[in-house]
C-alpha cells in the first residue's frame, strides 16, 4: 500500500503516538501481517510470555467511521489472534476492547503498554 492512502497514514501516525506517548516499545509492534486464511491485520502489539512472544493489542484502522461492521471484521481477526485486547481506529476516534468477567468493556483511548501488561491475562 501506498503512504498516501488513509488507512496506512492512520496506521504510520497512530503507530508513531503508541511508541512516543504510551511507551510501546517499536521492536514489539507489527504492522500489515497476515492474521489467518488471507486476512491481514494493521497493528499487533506483543508483551514477553513464558513461551516467547504474545499478542497483546490487535489494532485494526479505519479511514471512515468505527462501525460496528468494523468492529465484527476486528473480532473476527482475533479469534486467530487471540489477543487479550482489540481497538478500533481511525483519524478522530479510538476505542479500546476487551472482556473482563465476562462483560464487555471498552475505552475511548489507547491504554499506556505499563497498563496493558499489568492487566493482560
Amino acid at each position: 500500500m501506498s503512504k498516501s492512502n488513509p488507512e496506512e497514514l492512520i496506521r504510520l501516525s497512530l503507530i508513531e503516538w503508541m511508541v512516543a506517548e504510551c511507551g510501546y516499545p517499536r521492536s514489539l509492534i507489527a504492522k500489515e501481517g497476515s492474521a489467518s486464511q488471507g486476512r491481514r491485520f494493521d497493528i499487533l502489539c506483543y508483551k514477553p510470555g513464558e513461551e516467547g512472544l504474545a499478542p497483546l493489542l490487535l489494532v485494526e484502522c479505519k479511514a471512515g467511521a468505527l462501525t460496528p461492521s468494523a468492529e465484527q471484521q476486528l473480532l473476527g481477526y482475533n479469534q486467530f489472534i487471540q489477543a487479550p485486547f482489540v481497538c478500533l481506529a481511525n483519524g478522530t476516534s479510538v476505542e479500546t476492547i476487551w472482556y473482563e468477567q465476562g462483560q464487555r468493556r471498552s475505552v475511548p483511548f489507547i491504554p499506556p503498554y505499563n497498563q496493558l501488561i499489568c492487566h493482560a491475562r
